[in-house]
C-alpha cells in the first residue's frame, strides 16, 4: 500500500486514526485469507464481529507518498473473543528494509445480530479451528527462528 493525500495531516504525516484502518482492513483481510470474510460470517454462521479493544504504539509517523503493509495475525481464541497481534511496517524504496512504524493488539467479538440489546455469540467453530491452526503455525515458526 502506498499513503494517500487523503491520509494525511497538514505536516505531511499519517493521521493516528488510518493507522487503525490500515489495521482494521488487516484484521479483515486475515480472515477472507482464512476463508471466513465477513459476509460469509454472518451469512452462514449468523455471526458479526465488533473491534473491542485496541491499543497502538507509534514508533514512527508514516509519510506521504511512503509504502508500507498492515498486518494482523491471531494470537488468541477464547468463547466470542479473537486477539489479534498487529503491526504497520514501512518498507524502504528498495523494498528490501523493513520499519515497524506502529504496532498494537486488538480484540474482537463475534457478536449475534438483530435488534439491541446485542448479545456476544461464540466464535464459529470451523473459524475457530482455522484460527488456532494460524496461532499454531506462528508459534512453530517463531519456535524455529530462535533456534
Amino acid at each position: 500500500m502506498q499513503v494517500q493525500p487523503a491520509d494525511v495531516d497538514s505536516y505531511g504525516v499519517v493521521k493516528n486514526t488510518m493507522y487503525h484502518e490500515y489495521l482494521y482492513a488487516a484484521r479483515v483481510a486475515c480472515g477472507s485469507s482464512l476463508g471466513f470474510p465477513l459476509e460469509v460470517l454472518l451469512e452462514q454462521y449468523g455471526v458479526m464481529t465488533a473491534t473491542i479493544s485496541v491499543t497502538t504504539h507509534f514508533k514512527s509517523p508514516l509519510q506521504l507518498g511512503d509504502v508500507f503493509f498492515a498486518e494482523s495475525v491471531p494470537v488468541q481464541v477464547k468463547g466470542a473473543t479473537v486477539k489479534f497481534k498487529e503491526r504497520v511496517v514501512r518498507l524502504s524504496s528498495s523494498g528490501k528494509e523493513q520499519q515497524v512504524v506502529a504496532e498494537g493488539e486488538a480484540t474482537c467479538v463475534g457478536l449475534l445480530p438483530g435488534c439491541p440489546p446485542v448479545k456476544p455469540a461464540r466464535i464459529p467453530a470451523p473459524f475457530r479451528q482455522a484460527l488456532l491452526r494460524c496461532i499454531d503455525a506462528a508459534a512453530s515458526a517463531e519456535a524455529v527462528a530462535h533456534n
